[in-house]
């Protein structure tokens, strides 16, 4: 049998998912922005690329690459 969600929980799990779409986009624009003078920081440029190519995929829930 399949319950009926209420007003109250449809508002929570929306509630939600607009969290968790802004958490996402604030970390593209952060990370976007400030990685790159982070890894130069840190001298290692060479391995930036890593968040290139593992960020895309990072939404499916796998643990990203080293």
């Amino acid at each position: 049998m399949v319950a009926l969600m209420g007003r109250r929980d449809r508002l929570l799990a929306f509630g939600g998912l607009m969290l968790a779409g802004l958490m996402s986009s604030l970390d593209a624009t952060v990370l976007g922005t400030a990685l790159p003078a982070i890894v130069g920081d840190l001298g290692g440029l060479g391995r930036m690329a890593w968040y290139a190519v593992d960020t895309p995929s990072s939404p499916s829930g796998r643990p990203p690459n080293p």
